[in-house]
């Protein structure tokens, strides 16, 4: 008992509790900031470990420390007759009733402010092809697409981005619509079937709230192909009406065209997303019959301009510039198409113009994952890498199972030096993709620039033949003394490929440390254009370079020649 009564009388008590429930509160705002920033996860496991050590720490001070009116002294200093630590303790029990109040009222925030994602939020799940015949699939999947893009119209609501969506296709047998409305953030799912059989069309639908797997809504449609915009309409408004949404303005409605058109432009989506062996051509012979048909069909004008630039050989930038042109003039709001005619004026060397109409098209989608995409891609040609990881994170943010999107941040990521946040975005890939070609590269570079050169040569080892592959050996060769080797495969690059990639020329020096033989291979870089300002600043190996006076005057030559 005396022992207790010391213990209460040097507040040892006290300061267990307080340090308890502050150790609470700090790793909970952690775990928040961390969950915001996209953090590593060792973060907080380094804050929890801190947080253990100085627990014994502050007992131990309070032990054998008092405060006093002349300020911090030894217990045994002080005279019991002038001892303040019943004051302390009143000053204590303030502080732990505060910190109380704290803690109950974050875990109440948490639990019903922000314990699930948005009430008024969906996610279109890929409608499955009942028909007996499967080449019908592009018909439930371009379904599911104008569904998306119809709810994605309105405001007031939270649509998951159509790669995410369409992530699980495939998939509704060994993933749980809890675990789907988990990783897209998302309250409710639709999803649906459709059979079609000439013009006869049955098309089904449900709305489900995932939290307890309730049926919200659901219905049959029998109709033909010439009511399917009808369908569309119904169905969105019934998602309106059961997810008790107040709309500010008019619904949007689907764009009713010719059903002929309406079905070649649907198949031509569906060929240039799956892009198989000889897929483009069959998408730009699909979206040409659909103008010819129907020349009011933005979509289609809209997917030709990419067939006619970088997927045409050579590039039929007039013709595609003709079909930017005519997207735009059908539909003024439509970001994708300031994208695509953005695409023309860089093909015509206006990069000006390029500029003003990508950000024409991130005011008018400022959530779509396509445009934040693209506008990391233009922060990091400008050397902002750090702007282009806020836009790529945005575009994560939006679309969190593209593994486009992942790819890219963790690829700006290590180029800022981050590495532990590039390996943890990777991880998300390798889930997402397992076995990815660009996870395994951006592995050994991380772990080659982390010091793991065995390591990142195993990874190098295991890639396709290809030049990337005997640059990163060089690199890896070099780090773990093996200069023989490292010299090999860089006399090897130079002959195969240092005309079509010489930056990674300058890549293997700069490794090195070797700066004079560097410049030179940059140098001829730059004559040749083999690359984009951006590659410049994303490449990882040349930032031993960064600190060379002449970094900067190579930098300040390509954005003149810009």
């Amino acid at each position: 008992m005396g022992l207790i009564s010391e213990l209460r009388r040097r507040n040892v008590l006290r300061m267990a509790v307080l340090y308890a429930i502050a150790a609470w509160l700090i790793v909970q705002v952690a775990e928040v900031l961390i969950d915001l920033a996209n953090l590593p996860d060792q973060i907080g496991l380094i804050i929890l470990g801190l947080l253990a050590i100085g627990f014994p720490i502050a007992l131990i001070f309070s032990w054998f420390y008092e405060i006093t009116p002349e300020g911090i002294s030894l217990e045994k200093d002080v005279d019991p007759a002038i001892s303040i630590t019943h004051v302390t303790g009143r000053r204590l029990d303030f502080i732990f009733i505060s910190l109380l109040c704290a803690a109950v009222i974050l875990f109440a925030y948490d639990k019903w402010w922000i314990g699930g994602p948005p009430e008024k939020s969906i996610a279109v799940l890929p409608f499955t092809n009942m028909s007996d015949d499967p080449e019908q699939e592009y018909f439930s999947d371009g379904l599911t697409e104008e569904l998306l893009n119809l709810l994605a119209g309105i405001d007031e609501l939270k649509v998951a981005a159509r790669t995410s969506s369409f992530f699980y296709k495939d998939k509704r047998d060994k993933v749980t619509l809890t675990e789907i409305a988990k990783q897209l953030d998302v309250a409710h799912v639709l999803e649906g079937s459709v059979r079609k059989s000439g013009d006869k069309i049955r098309v089904t639908a449900q709305l489900i709230k995932t939290d307890d797997g309730f049926h919200l809504w659901s219905n049959t449609y029998d109709r033909t192909l010439d009511d399917i915009f009808l369908i569309q309409d119904e169905i969105s408004a019934a998602v309106v009406g059961a997810l008790k949404i107040t709309l500010l303005g008019e619904a949007p409605h689907a764009r009713v065209t010719n059903t002929e058109a309406y079905e070649l432009t649907l198949r031509g989506k569906y060929f240039f997303k799956r892009r198989a062996e000889g897929d483009l051509d069959r998408a730009r012979d699909y979206f040409e019959r659909a103008v010819e048909l129907d020349p009011g069909i933005a979509d289609a004008w809209v997917g030709l301009v990419p067939l006619y630039t970088w997927a045409s050989d050579p590039p039929d930038v007039p013709r595609a510039k003709a079909a930017a042109e005519k997207a735009l003039a059908l539909e003024p709001n439509n970001p994708e198409a300031h994208i695509r005619m953005a695409l023309v004026y860089t093909y015509e060397g206006h990069d000006d113009i390029a500029t003003k109409e990508l950000y024409e098209a991130l005011k008018l989608g400022p959530d779509n994952p396509l445009v934040l995409s693209v506008h990391a891609g233009i922060r990091a040609n400008a050397g902002d890498l750090e702007g282009a990881i806020e836009f790529q994170r945005r575009a994560v943010s939006v679309d969190p199972l593209s593994a486009t999107n992942l790819n890219n941040l963790a690829a700006f990521l290590e180029s800022t030096g981050r590495l532990d946040e590039a390996l943890a975005a990777n991880n998300k890939l390798e889930e997402l993709n397992p076995g990815n070609v660009q996870g395994r590269k951006l592995v050994g570079r991380v772990r080659l620039q982390q010091g793991y050169a065995e390591e990142a040569l195993e990874v190098f080892q295991s890639l396709p033949e290809d030049w990337e592959k005997l640059y990163y050996l060089s690199l890896a060769h070099y780090s773990l003394g093996n200069l023989e080797a490292s010299n090999a495969t860089m006399v090897e690059y130079e002959e195969k490929y240092s005309s079509e990639h010489p930056q990674e020329m300058a890549g293997m020096y700069a490794w090195r440390g070797e700066p004079d033989p560097a410049f030179l291979w940059l140098d001829r870089a730059r004559a040749v254009k083999t690359y984009d300002l951006g590659n410049i600043f994303e490449d990882s190996f040349l930032r031993n370079l960064h600190s060379d006076p002449r970094w900067d005057v190579y930098v300040n030559k390509l954005r003149s020649a810009d």
